[in-house]
């Protein structure tokens, strides 16, 4: 009997961005420094079993505090794919 796993989707949400210098975004810099755009993502990964959100993000004041430029709220992105992120049950956060 062979057992068929249910595959993950997977999808990267872009919530925000921001323009600066590539030497920004690099520890230790970047020899070859120019303008370079930063994303930033949070993730929806889910099969018929489970739904996960991988990082939450930042909300539109701490993108204007921070200098970023706000594109949409997380929580929209998921309700495009049909996600209500208040019933979420499993959050993953790889950084603060």
């Amino acid at each position: 009997m062979t057992i068929t796993p249910d595959p993950f989707e997977v999808y990267a949400i872009r919530y925000a961005t921001v323009e600066r210098n590539a030497s920004e975004n690099f520890i230790g810099g970047d020899p070859h420094d120019r303008s370079m755009r930063m994303d930033y993502f949070t993730w929806l990964v889910r099969n018929s079993n489970a739904t996960y959100v991988i990082d939450t993000g930042f909300n539109a004041q701490a993108a204007t505090r921070r200098g970023r430029e706000f594109l949409r709220c997380p929580t929209d992105g998921l309700l495009h794919l049909d996600v209500n992120a208040a019933e979420v049950k499993d959050v993953i956060l790889t950084h603060l």
